[in-house]
């Protein structure tokens, strides 16, 4: 491996230091790790409504990377506004399941895909036309996974109050305001995941090394690990030339663009919270999905927040 490309200092300093054993490596990158903070509870990365001011969330996720407000959009909003969400969710997977071998289709306004029929990528999935739900894989991690973009389109959701309030609290209220506070990223687009039964999903992995951040609210109560609740490693976001390190190590060992292997020596954090609850993540943070178990689902809309024609072109 040639590390002389590599400019940071600390990268060079540290790459003189690795043992040659790849499991010997990935103990001592996650040891560098620890040293940041990764053994934190859920509790401590946690406000209530009440203390969840912009400067004390801020702190929180410039410490850790990932900060959790409790509650905060009330069920009773959310509960308002889900038999809409979740009838036109039931008309996609029926309109699936009825055009049999087929990629693609349209149904009410929205388009679906698999196996990026249509949309290649996650740019063109960003500028299409309508909304559109992608389908995730026909097999391995995230199989099944439908990740819908373009929702704020869909003129019914949109003309639900209750629908309105949360996604302007999520998107552009206190939310966006903590991010501005600590970076140069500013709201880029609002998706929804829902995983049914996704058993197989994504080993841990950052999204980048430059610190984009995403939002996620829990549509549905995420009370066990079986629901597959979102997981992250505190602290892992200050480190990105350790990642760097990592992935051109692994990338010769077939590893996914992005995944971190070191993660299997590190603690992390399950997000098990009720429906209403946000999770600000720091996305160069190494964090997954947990794997469900068969017949749990779980919903959650996707705030994410960067430079997207700036930079999203070179995700």
């Amino acid at each position: 491996m040639n590390y002389a490309a590599l400019a940071h200092p600390s990268v060079k300093r540290f790459a003189r230091s690795v043992p040659s054993s790849i499991e010997s490596y990935l103990k001592k990158l996650a040891d560098k790790h620890l040293l940041n903070g990764a053994n934190v509870e859920l509790q401590q990365v946690s406000l209530s409504p009440e203390e969840a001011t912009v400067t004390a969330v801020a702190d929180k996720l410039r410490q850790y990377g990932v900060v959790c407000l409790k509650n905060f959009i009330p069920s009773d909003i959310i509960d308002a506004f889900m038999p809409t969400v979740e009838r036109d969710l039931a008309r996609i997977e029926k309109s699936m399941a009825q055009a049999g071998s087929a990629d693609y289709g349209e149904v009410d306004g929205i388009a679906w895909q698999r196996n990026l029929s249509q949309a290649k990528n996650f740019n063109e999935l960003y500028d299409y036309a309508m909304p559109i739900a992608n389908i995730r894989g026909s097999a391995g991690s995230d199989s099944g996974m439908l990740d819908l973009f373009h929702i704020q389109k869909i003129k019914r959701w949109e003309d639900l109050e209750s629908f309105r309030y949360a996604q302007h609290e999520f998107c552009h209220g206190l939310v966006a305001k903590v991010v501005e506070q600590i970076s140069s990223f500013r709201f880029s687009g609002l998706q929804l995941y829902q995983n049914k039964s996704v058993t197989d999903t994504r080993c841990f992995h950052v999204d980048n090394i430059f610190g984009t951040y995403k939002a996620f609210m829990y549509l549905t109560d995420v009370a066990t690990a079986g629901d597959g609740p979102y997981c992250y490693v505190p602290g892992s976001h200050k480190v990105p030339f350790l990642h760097r390190l990592e992935l051109r190590l692994i990338e010769k060992q077939g590893a996914r663009g992005r995944d971190i292997w070191s993660a299997k020596y590190l603690p992390y954090i399950k997000f098990i919270a009720s429906r209403g609850t946000v999770i600000i993540s720091n996305q160069t943070g190494i964090h997954r999905g947990f794997p469900q178990s068969l017949n749990h689902t779980r919903r959650a809309l996707v705030a994410n927040f960067s430079d997207h024609v700036e930079l999203g072109r070179k995700y």
